[in-house]
């Protein structure tokens, strides 16, 4: 899958892509668009389908975050200190200094909470979540 994490300053994510337990590649899992930061965790037909929805200026619904394989997803948006996430549930706000999500949340979560960045909550995933590796990409909130 992947790990995203939110420290409230910076949004981090890994690049390995995975399928059906074999590292196959890199791909880029977050983006910006001026202030607006994403990132999306899931299937890459899912972050596909969401990068071009939301790079074309969100027009319609957003797209499905299940594929046809069954596969969950989940986006966050980040806009002028507000965090939004989308899952199969559809749009949340999250409430909280710090916000991680995909296969590595829970350490991301625990890096974070002992004081650690984004980066550094990503990364510690990596250590530990065979899903997630590969470089770090990590935007700053504008």
């Amino acid at each position: 899958m992947t790990t995203i994490a939110w420290d409230g300053e910076t949004l981090a994510a890994d690049s390995l892509v995975t399928e059906q337990g074999n590292r196959v590649g890199h791909v880029s899992k977050v983006g910006a668009i001026g202030s607006v930061l994403w990132g999306v965790c899931g299937g890459i037909d899912q972050l596909e389908k969401f990068r071009t929805w939301f790079c074309s200026g969100m027009i319609g619904d957003a797209p499905p975050m299940k594929s046809s394989g069954d596969r969950e997803a989940q986006a966050i948006v980040i806009h002028d200190g507000r965090v939004l996430s989308l899952s199969v549930d559809g749009w949340d706000s999250i409430r909280s200094d710090c916000y991680a999500m995909g296969s590595g949340k829970e350490a991301a979560l625990g890096a974070m909470a002992l004081g650690h960045t984004a980066e550094e909550a990503v990364r510690a995933a990596c250590a530990i979540d065979i899903y997630t590796g590969g470089d770090v990409t990590v935007l700053k909130a504008a």
